[in-house]
């Protein structure tokens, strides 16, 4: 009777532990992220909506260059990404920067490193350092 009882817990355990773990896991479909990109120029500012599946603000923005007009340097590889040298036609100048904001709050990461959040607003404002 105890050899029964046992190997009646042991079915039940792995049975349930099968259908927890692994009957419940569906391939991870990749989600849309919705996002405002906004560009401050001294007292112009342009807003543009996108979605992607893209993770990284980076791979949005070189997506979508053309619209903004935007170009880079360095590369995605290096320390800190690459840094935007131009967007909505203005070519930085000397002691010039595109510092970003997300959500209001001055961004902590560079273009390559800033994980795209639904419904998260960006900003790029113009400003020197």
């Amino acid at each position: 009777m105890k050899t029964l009882l046992k190997l009646l817990f042991a079915v039940t355990m792995f049975t349930t532990t099968y259908l927890f773990f692994f009957q419940n896991q569906e391939p991870k479909k990749e989600e849309e992220t919705c996002v405002t990109i906004a560009i401050r120029i001294k007292e112009d500012q342009k807003n543009y909506q996108y979605c992607t599946d893209h993770q990284y603000l980076g791979e949005l923005v070189e997506d979508h260059k053309e619209e903004l007009k935007a170009s880079f340097e360095g590369k995605k590889s290096d320390p800190f990404g690459r840094l935007l040298v131009s967007l909505d036609n203005y070519h930085l100048k000397e002691n010039e920067f595109f510092f970003i904001y997300v959500d209001g709050t001055y961004g902590q990461y560079g273009l390559d490193q800033q994980e795209l959040f639904d419904g998260s607003h960006y900003l790029f404002e113009l400003g020197t350092y």
